[in-house]
């Protein structure tokens, strides 16, 4: 391998181990905010232009001695930000967070087709064979949620793609009794425009494409989510080929409002209704298995043909696209039935292999599981960051961690099949996800998991999802009720508010109805 080919390849770990030196740098010094502040505007405006130049270079590199210029340009940006600004332990940690997240730009610079918002982007399907004849006034898509057994974390690009042989186990469940994951979409005659209700009190119309594209990029906005997954839907791009075909001067005149075509059926705008059952950040897997739900209903709707597969990779793209960059676990624990172990394929396509349950054994574990809902959440993509900067750095442990919860996914896999419930294989997914990231185990839930095993109420007991807070898993111990672990809770002050909910292994994951 040559020198500019190992720079490419390392260009993530390069940044990140130097924005460790630079943070390493502010944290060893002294009360930086008691300093005299200095700074020269000139040269600051200089580093600012400075700055740009090197995220725009990783964002057009395409190639090794490109992203080998772009790393040089940033190497070379810290360096004189750090040596011509006084404050200097103040720089030190601007420069190592901006290095870090140039990191993260890096590694995601170059994903496959499967996952890339580059490449394949939008998602366009081929059209159903049977079009509407009179339009539905409805479409409603449920959803169950997604439980993850073990192996969670090695579905996450780009780390997915550089595992030898990633794994996740997961299953689709009902929570209290529903699938409480739901997408309603609504054509409308008489109103145009994109119209989107999360259902938490939040209604916003969007008039133009460049509305819905520009909102779809930033996380933080409400509605943003939905409007990442009709971009991806590709139900936008024919109609601005649509437009085109017509004159400029038209096109200008009439691109203020969204019209909308599903077969010959022309319609003035789209209303889409989104609910769960699951609370913000409950590690579930929600946004993932709505931005799923939302696709079926949109593809249903808009007379797409499309599989299980198209929806799996099509929230992958939802996720880069959004830029919260989640994996593909959470979508196939939510659409693909019972108890799965998913992987990838040699051309980075997800597959997965449904694990059949004994009978007495699927009761068995709808009697024994629980979710307790601890009210701790957290933003999955902050977590997120830090497990994808261990990676980039490629210490030992943290490559051994990610090695080890493939494995072990493996393993369960063959337990349950055997019949057996992986409590000890959770339980390390467990302490795995505490290694990776810390702060995903709050005191509190530690505490709680330390109290229910000592009582002897649970077998096992993990967190949901990319940890933090939201759901903690349980497996109750053999001839322990539902009833005795509420009656436990309620004995203490501290969990006396704490709601336990029914779990039960969903096999018909994914529902959509015309109306």
């Amino acid at each position: 391998m040559d020198l500019g080919q190992k720079l490419y390849d390392k260009a993530p770990e390069i940044l990140s181990r130097s924005a460790k030196e630079y943070l390493k740098k502010y944290l060893d010094s002294e009360d930086f905010e008691n300093r005299e502040k200095h700074g020269n505007c000139s040269n600051e405006n200089n580093h600012k232009l400075m700055l740009q130049k090197v995220e725009f270079l990783f964002e057009i590199s395409k190639s090794k001695e490109e992203t080998d210029f772009a790393v040089k340009a940033a190497i070379k940006w810290a360096k004189n930000v750090f040596e011509e600004r006084k404050d200097r332990e103040k720089a030190a940690f601007e420069i190592g967070n901006i290095l870090n997240h140039l990191a993260i730009s890096a590694s995601m610079q170059n994903l496959p087709s499967e996952c890339s918002c580059k490449l394949n982007f939008p998602l366009i399907l081929p059209p159903s064979p049977t079009p509407f004849k009179i339009l539905p006034k409805r479409v409603r898509v449920k959803v169950a949620g997604r439980m993850d057994i073990a192996g969670g974390w090695t579905d996450t690009p780009p780390i997915t793609y550089e595992l030898k042989s990633p794994h996740v186990l997961n299953a689709a469940i009902n929570v209290d009794g529903e699938k409480p994951i739901k997408a309603e979409i609504y054509p409308l005659d008489h109103l145009s425009g994109l119209w989107i209700s999360t259902g938490e009190g939040t209604l916003r119309c969007f008039e133009t494409k460049n509305e819905i594209i520009e909102n779809a990029q930033k996380p933080s906005e409400s509605c943003s989510l939905i409007c990442a997954v009709i971009v991806a839907s590709g139900i936008l791009e024919k109609l601005e080929s649509k437009k085109w075909s017509k004159d400029t001067a038209s096109f200008c005149a009439k691109s203020k409002q969204l019209q909308f075509e599903s077969g010959d059926i022309k319609f003035g705008g789209l209303f889409i209704q989104c609910h769960s059952n699951l609370p913000h950040g409950s590690g579930l897997g929600t946004s993932s298995i709505l931005s799923g739900a939302v696709l079926a209903g949109l593809w249903t709707l808009f007379c797409k043909k499309f599989s299980n597969d198209d929806i799996i990779k099509g929230v992958l793209k939802v996720e880069q696209y959004h830029t919260t960059g989640g994996g593909w676990q959470d979508q196939l624990g939510g659409i693909i039935p019972g108890i799965k172990l998913g992987a990838l394929s040699s051309n980075h396509s997800v597959t997965y292999r449904i694990l059949p349950l004994p009978k007495p054994f699927e009761e068995s574990l709808n009697q024994r599981l629980f979710l307790i809902y601890t009210g701790k959440t957290r933003l999955a993509k902050n977590l997120l960051q830090t497990v994808l900067l261990n990676w980039i750095q490629r210490d030992l442990d943290i490559v051994l961690a990610f090695e080890k919860l493939a494995s072990e996914a493996e393993t369960a896999a063959e337990q349950i099949t055997a019949g057996i419930f992986p409590c000890e294989i959770a339980e390390s997914y467990h302490e795995i996800k505490k290694k990776l990231a810390i702060g995903s185990e709050p005191i509190f839930v530690g505490d709680l998991i330390k109290d229910l095993k000592s009582a002897g109420i649970v077998e096992a007991a993990w967190i949901a999802g990319a940890g933090g807070g939201g759901f903690l898993y349980v497996y109750l111990k053999e001839n322990i009720s539902r009833a005795d672990l509420e009656n436990h809770i309620s004995n203490f002050l501290e969990y006396s508010l704490l709601k336990v909910s029914s779990v039960k292994i969903d096999n018909n994951p994914m529902e959509i109805e015309i109306h």
